[in-house]
Parts: structure tokens; C-alpha cells; sequence
């Protein structure tokens, strides 16, 4: 089954929750969910002369989304939603249930851009867990993240967010900061969203880019957070994490946690990064 939400349909939408809550819709193990948000609007990369939804792109002869849902089970969680915008039919018809790699897979359609934080709430934020997983569609996982999941609870963070190195320092300090996080995301892969680290691994502040003699830290698409951070999250309106969201966490005084492990996982979102993240894996073949 798949629900499709409207902003203009609350009623549908309630009925959607309803029906969530009794088929067991969230993966609850451990008291954590898991939440895969696959695609922004329409968003397909051609490959081989097709436009494929990221959720299948071809790595090393597998969807991108079977390998996503086998790290998941690694981790000890054996079902997921599966928020989609972008040819959920197909995504759909290759994955079914998940029983075929013996995991409960659910859908959620948006009919109308929520934002990251917007589109995770309306699935009913009261039912879900204390924790939730967010993983993104454009992600290649690599390594087991029960260390992220051990530091979060150790440290009752309201969403611990997972990082990836910049290189030793940014750029030089004479290029400007915008300049400087454009270079960052063109060699690292990362969208230049830097975070500044306080003791204990505190996040502290979202700035445009680090200093320039300072470790950078980006924000990769891997979070974990706690229910109640749905409270920075106003009711049937767009809201992004990062953009509204996390500053707004920061600013109330709130523990939101860095994590950063090399190799934790590769960002394929863009057809670049796919590209050499292919060429990567085959010589590795």
C-alpha cells in the first residue's frame, strides 16, 4: 500500500496514520525507526540512456536502495519507510514488500514538498519511537553505524549528525567563504554545510564554512534524532532540518552531537559522484 499525503487533505492524511499505526508501519527495534528519504522532487539520473530513480541506481550490479536496506538490517532494524516524490511505481515494482530480502518495507508518497523535517512529521510524529534514522536515497553505507547509535543515546542528544572531513583545513583563507564551501563540496562531495564542533563533539553552529585554520567537518546525509526535536517543527508547513530546524535546536540550547567516522559512507547524489564512486568500486573488483 502506498499513501500518498496532500497538504490539502488532512482527513486523508489522518487516515493514513491510522492505517500506519495498525499494520505496524514503523521499524521499531530497540525503540529506533528507520526512515529512507529517497529522491527530491523528480530527481533521476540517466544511466545507460535511462532516467532511474536514485533508489536504483546500479552499484556493483545491485540497486542503491538493496544496499541501503541490507546495511539497515546490519544494524539490527528490519523494516523501513520509504518517503518517495519520484517514480514510487517503479521503485515499487523492483522492491514490493521487502520480503524478498526479508525486510518490511513501506511506502510514503508526497503529493506536495513538505521539507526534510515537514514530510518526516506528518507520518504521524506521536507514533513514532523515541528514535529515528534518518538515511538518505543518495547514499552508499559502508560501515556498521552502532557507534553513532551508542553515542547518541550516550549523550540523550535531540539528533546526532554524522560528518565527514573536509580535508585538514578549508581552502585558503584569501578565497571567500562562500567560495570556500563551493571548493569543499566540489572536492569532497559534501553540499557545504559546515559545522563548527564545541567539546563533547556539541555542534555549536551551522556556519557557511570553517575557518581557515580549522578541521572542516560537513554535514553528511546520515542523522539520527530524538522525537522531541519535532517540537522546532510547526504543524502542516514546509520545514527543512538544517535550514530551520537544527539552528533553531542550536539556538534553544539543545544537544545536538557531531559524528564523524572515516568512510562511513559515500555520497553518489550527483551524476559525478556516482561516476567516480563506480570507477572507485570497480577497481576494487
Amino acid at each position: 500500500m502506498i499513501f500518498r499525503q496532500s497538504a490539502s487533505r488532512e482527513a486523508d492524511r489522518d487516515n493514513a496514520d491510522a492505517a500506519i499505526l495498525k499494520c505496524g508501519y514503523f521499524a521499531v527495534v530497540e525503540n529506533l525507526a528507520a526512515v529512507i528519504v529517497s529522491g527530491g522532487h523528480g530527481e533521476c539520473q540517466p544511466v545507460n540512456g535511462e532516467n532511474l530513480p536514485k533508489a536504483l541506481l546500479p552499484v556493483a550490479g545491485r540497486p542503491l536502495l538493496e544496499h541501503q536496506l541490507e546495511w539497515l538490517k546490519t544494524a539490527g532494524i528490519d523494516s523501513a519507510i520509504l518517503c518517495l516524490d519520484s517514480k514510487p511505481e517503479q521503485i515499487r515494482a523492483r522492491f514490493g514488500d521487502g520480503s524478498a530480502l526479508g525486510i518490511k518495507l513501506r511506502y510514503c508518497v508526497a503529493d506536495v514538498p513538505r521539507g526534510t523535517a515537514g514530510l518526516i512529521k506528518s507520518l504521524g510524529a506521536a507514533s513514532l519511537p523515541d528514535d529515528i534514522l534518518v538515511l538518505f536515497g543518495d547514499i552508499y553505507p559502508r560501515t556498521d553505524c552502532s557507534r553513532m547509535i551508542s553515542l547518541h543515546r550516550t549523550h540523550q542528544a535531540l539528533a546526532t549528525l554524522a560528518l565527514h572531513g573536509c580535508g585538514r583545513k578549508m581552502p585558503s583563507p584569501g578565497v571567500s567563504c562562500r567560495g570556500r564551501a563551493a571548493r569543499c563540496a566540489e572536492l569532497h562531495g559534501c553540499a557545504g554545510e559546515v559545522v563548527a564542533l564545541g567539546p563533547g563533539q556539541r555542534i555549536v553552529d551551522f556556519p557557511l564554512c570553517a575557518a581557515a585554520d580549522q578541521p572542516g567537518f560537513a554535514l553528511s546525509p546520515l542523522w539520527i534524532i530524538r522525537r522531541g526535536i519535532f517540537h522546532f517543527v510547526p504543524d502542516n508547513l514546509p520545514s527543512d532540518f538544517v535550514k530551520d530546524v537544527f539552528p533553531a535546536v542550536i539556538k534553544a540550547g539543545e544537544a545536538l552531537v557531531g559524528y564523524h567516522e572515516s568512510g562511513l559512507l559515500a555520497d553518489i547524489g550527483s551524476p559525478q559522484r556516482y561516476a567516480l564512486f563506480s570507477q572507485e568500486l570497480a577497481k576494487k573488483r
